[in-house]
């Protein structure tokens, strides 16, 4: 499945996306990203991914590649840690995803989780070392709270 459609990457040099800090980032290098990140998040079974950031790159990257891969991304946005522990607890995703993560102990919450793979820009991807029994119903592609 592919959420970024392009006729054989025609127009591959055009901007997909602008950074805050002026940066521009060509479709090509989108694709590129999502092509890295898809090797961590893997296709063989659906799986939940959590994401804890903003409009930062590091956080549309992992949405687009969890969706480009066929899992169900949770969008949360940047939360306190105690939403984050309501979430993670009550959902327990396959993989957490934060856009900027503090130098200090992992909480107690995220114990379960190691680190698969460091964004740009401070992220980290962690994946949960003990998978989950309960299937993801096929058909959820976007996990939002209210």
């Amino acid at each position: 499945m592919s959420i970024l459609k392009l006729n054989d990457r025609d127009g591959a040099d055009a901007i997909a996306l602008i950074e805050g800090a002026g940066g521009e980032l060509t479709y090509r290098d989108l694709y590129r990203k999502i092509d890295s990140l898809k090797a961590v998040f893997g296709a063989s079974a659906k799986a939940l991914i959590a994401i804890f950031g903003d409009r930062d790159l590091g956080s549309i990257v992992a949405y687009l590649t969890g969706l480009s891969a066929g899992h169900a991304c949770g969008f949360f946005g940047q939360v306190s840690e105690a939403s984050q522990e309501s979430i993670i607890t009550a959902f327990r995703p396959e993989f957490v995803v934060y856009s900027v993560v503090a130098a200090r102990r992992p909480p107690h919450y995220l114990l379960g989780y190691s680190v698969a793979e460091r964004l740009g820009g401070g992220g980290v991807v962690l994946k949960r070392r003990v998978a989950s029994r309960e299937p993801i119903h096929e058909e959820l592609a976007l996990l939002l709270t209210t």
